[in-house]
């Protein structure tokens, strides 16, 4: 999901119909109607810019992110208004800045500041409110954290908060879909990436590695391939954007070429680039110094090397890149231009038919054939193919990009007026299931470059060069790591020390309170209170084992949702459904099937009268005889063994509620027997 950028005629149309509903003139379902159909706003992006018009006429702080030039096209429609609505525009647009990262807009804001004689702000990073005995602070969010807990606590699910909070924190949202949303947006956007860490994940897939690849003359060649966090980090890195110039007409439906300007890792060709930035031209080495004015298709560019003595065919790759790069490239075309297989460096429009260049010492020898262009931009150090790419870019010199290798609406952006020219954004890499990798295999020599003092930019700041690209390589300050891990899987106290020293631990245990409607009352399903039910039971687990291994409360959400929709037996069925399929297994995993410690979980050992004996989760089996097992003179007796084996009770999925009840309150479960002949018993009979 991409965003659709919104035009400027967008922004300013979006004024009046805000100020009409300030103004009570108009109402707000008609004007987000007019905004979507009469100027082609999406819904979101009108709610977004009619509220926050609301707030800003209002003097408050707003909640979702603007466009750089909307502040500017607003401030000059509130000039119009008088003295008091700036002042209200200023204090709006400065609390909204201060916790939102918009540079641009901060820089507009801050000459405006001035003007009316108050101070510049500053942007306020990596911030969370949190509320602690009823009052509202403001806590730093620290750059590498990690959350912790038991299994079905919520770590992953509360992945997308911590993101959306790092990377936004001015968005508020009212609905987890909301939230699902803006955390989809940020990963469409490229700005998180998320990967699960794995026993056999390796150094080479996180950094860098060799993979193979075959070139255009059909050569096998072995290139240095940038690994996830390498590459993240490559695009939260400081870069600049020179000579940016305007694409009338935006990106449309124009044609789209890579090309790539000789090779980086050959001395003789680095200066191609160069030599066509100040030339505002293309070159192709292809062709060598044959000159193809008048050869207007493909058997003619055959010809004229069939006379060159070249061994080629007439279907041939350098055949078809020099009648590409003559015949079929047009005016008005766009050309990116490539730095290896991961990276692009400019991008120009074509401006100029093809022309013949004679030797010249000012560039690479045998780059004759040229078309003149427009560069539109220049970035230093190279961009990560990711911004406006879906896929890898292929070695060959010159070919057609189109719609499933090259994102349009990202290149739009990407070449847009108010496009960012540095770096001002900030990135996440989640990590889940931190603990299952090998720390020291993965990281390496980054393990060091993480910890927020080291990174770069900051006073203490360090880069390495790693092993196999030979480069210097440092951390931005403005990459994040959040990372998850499952403390029954592998306690805390045994992970990586030099990881434990670089983040920060968020504990995640069973929260009671998920488990409670808006009322403040525990959830029922058929009078089992799923709160007390699962304490009960993690307090045990406690006891018996620790609180590392307890059960999380998101075992239950499906059974609450069940619940909020009002389908009482379904719930009850999926909470029979839970026990069978996942708590009971994880509990016998957590005892090593010892059978004594999950009946006493369970409160089995307490099930003792008839009716609820037949209800235990855990039986023995029946008939087990000693001697057809073993034989005569098994000596079982003399070893101490119990001669009993247990098993899970088969005819759970006809438990009735007393089963459960009786995990947490086993007195009021007897009470019940009485009327548990079926499994009819209604919450208010057992409440």
């Amino acid at each position: 999901m991409t965003r659709k950028k919104i035009t400027e005629d967008q922004i300013s149309a979006i004024w009046p119909l805000a100020y009409a509903v300030k103004a009570g003139t108009f109402k707000y379902d008609d004007a987000l109607e007019e905004a979507v159909s009469k100027h082609g706003l999406n819904e979101s992006s009108a709610k977004i810019y009619l509220n926050n018009l609301s707030c800003i006429f209002e003097g408050r702080i707003f909640k979702r992110a603007m466009s750089a030039r909307s502040f500017e096209i607003y401030w000059d429609e509130t000039v119009k208004l008088g003295a008091e609505a700036q002042e209200k525009y200023l204090r709006s647009v400065s609390e909204h800045l201060e916790y939102n990262s918009n540079k641009k807009a901060l820089a507009f804001v801050n000459e405006k500041r001035r003007e009316f004689g108050l101070a510049a702000l500053t942007f306020v990073a990596k911030i969370r409110k949190i509320k602690t005995e009823g009052k509202e602070i403001v806590i730093t969010v620290p750059t590498n954290r990690i959350l912790y807990g038991p299994p079905g606590t919520g770590k992953t699910y509360s992945v997308a908060e911590e993101v959306v909070t790092q990377l936004e924190p001015a968005f508020e949202w009212e609905t987890r879909e909301e939230l699902q949303q803006q955390y989809q947006y940020l990963l469409d956007a490229g700005q998180v990436v998320f990967t699960t860490f794995h026993q056999s994940f390796s150094y080479e897939e996180f950094v860098e590695g060799i993979r193979a690849k075959t070139s255009e003359h059909k050569k096998i060649s072995y290139e240095i391939e940038p690994g996830i966090f390498k590459a993240l980090c490559e695009k939260a890195g400081k870069f600049t954007v020179t000579g940016k110039q305007h694409l009338e007409g935006g990106v449309g439906n124009r044609k789209i070429w890579k090309l790539s300007l000789g090779n980086t890792l050959v001395s003789d060709e680095a200066s191609v680039y160069e030599y066509c930035k100040d030339n505002d031209c293309v070159l192709l080495g292809w062709g060598d110094d044959i000159n193809f004015s008048g050869r207007n298709d493909r058997e003619a560019v055959f010809k004229a090397l069939k006379e060159k003595d070249w061994d080629v065919t007439s279907g041939g790759y350098p055949v078809q890149v020099i009648n590409t790069f003559k015949n079929i490239i047009s005016k008005d075309d766009l050309i990116i231009i490539s730095h290896g297989n991961h990276k692009y460096r400019g991008i120009a429009v074509v401006e100029g038919d093809y022309e013949f260049l004679e030797d010249n010492d000012d560039r690479a020898s045998g780059f004759h054939q040229s078309r003149k262009v427009r560069w539109l931009a220049h970035y230093e150090p190279a961009r990560p193919k990711e911004n406006i790419f879906k896929k890898d870019l292929s070695q060959r010199t010159l070919y057609q990009l189109h719609d499933e290798t090259i994102d349009r609406e990202k290149l739009e952006v990407e070449l847009s007026d108010d496009a960012s020219e540095e770096q001002d954004k900030d990135y996440v890499i989640v990590i889940d299931e931190i603990n299952r990798g090998n720390i020291s295999k993965i990281f390496g020599e980054l393990i060091t470059l993480i910890e927020p003092s080291k990174r770069e930019g900051q006073p203490e700041a360090l880069s390495v060069t790693l092993p196999y690209s030979k480069t210097s390589f440092s951390v931005p300050s403005n990459l994040h790591i959040i990372g998850t891990m499952n403390t029954a899987d592998r306690s805390l106290a045994l992970l990586d020390t030099a990881l434990r020293r670089r983040f920060d631990f968020i504990e995640m245990m069973p929260d009671y309170d998920v488990l409670k409607n808006e009322a403040d009352d525990n959830y029922q399903v058929k009078g089992i209170n799923l709160a007390l039910m699962l304490k009960a039971m993690n307090d045990r687990i406690e006891y018996l084992y620790d609180r590392e291994h307890t059960l999380g409360h998101a075992f239950l959400m499906p059974v609450v949702e069940l619940i909020k929709n009002g389908d009482e037996g379904k719930a009850f069925e999926e909470l029979k459904s839970v026990f069978m399929n996942k708590i009971l297994p994880l509990l016998e995993e957590y005892f090593y099937e010892d059978w004594s410690k999950i009946t006493l979980v369970l409160g089995d050992n307490q099930k003792d009268s008839t009716a609820l004996i037949e209800q235990r989760f855990v039986v023995e089996q029946a008939g087990i005889n000693v001697s057809a097992l073993f034989g005569r003179n098994h000596a079982i007796d003399d070893y101490g063994i119990e001669n009993k084996c247990y098993q899970l009770n088969t005819a759970m999925q006809d438990f009735t509620v007393a089963a459960f009840i009786a995990i947490y309150d086993v007195d009021k479960a007897k009470s019940l027997t009485d009327k548990l002949i079926t499994s009819d018993v209604t919450s208010e009979e057992t409440a």
